[in-house]
C-alpha cells in the first residue's frame, strides 16, 4: 500500500511539473564580433575584430520564470588583422576565408523578469557554449604583396574541443500571447585557444619579421529575433 501510495504521489508531482513546462523556438538574427590577441615584438602587426552575420532558431524550455536555452546558431570566425607603421595603414583584412566555419549549441541558464500585466521583461542568462567544429590542423594558408607589404600567414586549428562561457542579458516584448520579439548581447569567453595565425612578414624595406595573432573565440553577440510556443 505505501508503494502504491508513494507511486501515485510520483506520478502526480511529475504530471504537475510536466503541466508547467513549456517550450518556445523562433528565429534569431545578428552579428558576430570576436577579439585577437597579438604577439609581435615589432608591433607592425595589429589585431582586428572579425565581424560575421549569424543566423539560429532558438530553443527555450521554461519552467516558471526559469528556463533553458539552448538552439542552432552560426557561429562563423573570421580573420581580422593589418599592418600600421608610424604612418600608414596596411592590407585590412576581415575575411571569413582560412578561418573557421562552425555552429554553436549554447546551453544557457535564464530567469525572466516581468511585472505582473506588462509586456516588457527581461532576462539575464550565463552558461556555456559549444562549436560543433571537431576539426584540427591547418585551416588554410594565405599570401599578399601590397605595395611595401609582403606577407604569408598559416592558420592552425589547435584545439578539437571547442567551448565558450557566455553570459548577456535579452530584453523581451510580448507582442500577443504566443508571440515574443527580443533583442539583446551576449558575450563570450573562449575556454581555450581555439586558432593560430603564424605571419612571415616584410615591411618597407625593414627586414623580415614574425608575428602571431591567436583566437579563443571570445567577443561579443548582438542579435534580435522572435519566440513561440510549441508545446505549453
Amino acid at each position: 500500500m505505501k508503494r502504491l501510495f508513494t507511486c501515485i504521489c510520483f506520478f502526480v508531482i511529475t504530471e504537475i511539473s510536466i503541466a508547467q513546462i513549456s517550450i518556445q523556438t523562433g528565429f534569431s538574427a545578428g552579428f558576430n564580433v570576436h577579439s585577437f590577441t597579438v604577439n609581435d615584438e615589432q608591433s607592425f602587426l595589429r589585431d582586428g575584430n572579425g565581424l560575421e552575420a549569424t543566423l539560429g532558431v532558438p530553443v527555450e524550455i521554461s519552467y516558471k520564470k526559469w528556463s533553458l536555452q539552448t538552439g542552432f546558431y552560426s557561429n562563423h570566425l573570421t580573420l581580422s588583422y593589418y599592418f600600421r607603421t608610424e604612418n600608414r595603414q596596411y592590407g585590412f583584412e576581415n575575411s571569413s576565408i582560412n578561418g573557421i566555419n562552425t555552429f554553436k549549441i549554447p546551453f544557457l541558464f535564464s530567469r525572466e523578469f516581468r511585472r505582473s500585466n506588462s509586456r516588457f521583461g527581461f532576462s539575464p542568462h550565463a552558461g556555456i557554449s559549444w562549436l560543433t567544429n571537431r576539426s584540427k590542423g591547418q585551416a588554410g594558408t594565405g599570401t599578399a604583396s601590397l605595395g611595401e607589404l609582403t606577407y604569408t600567414f598559416t592558420n592552425s586549428i589547435v584545439s578539437k574541443n571547442k567551448f565558450l562561457s557566455e553570459l548577456g542579458i535579452d530584453f523581451n516584448y510580448r507582442v500577443f500571447r504566443n508571440l515574443t520579439f527580443y533583442g539583446g548581447v551576449t558575450w563570450s569567453f573562449g575556454l581555450q585557444v581555439i586558432e593560430e595565425l603564424e605571419f612571415n612578414y616584410s615591411i618597407l624595406n625593414r627586414g623580415d619579421y614574425t608575428g602571431t595573432l591567436k583566437s579563443r573565440g571570445s567577443g561579443q553577440h548582438l542579435h534580435i529575433g522572435f519566440k513561440l510556443p510549441v508545446y505549453r
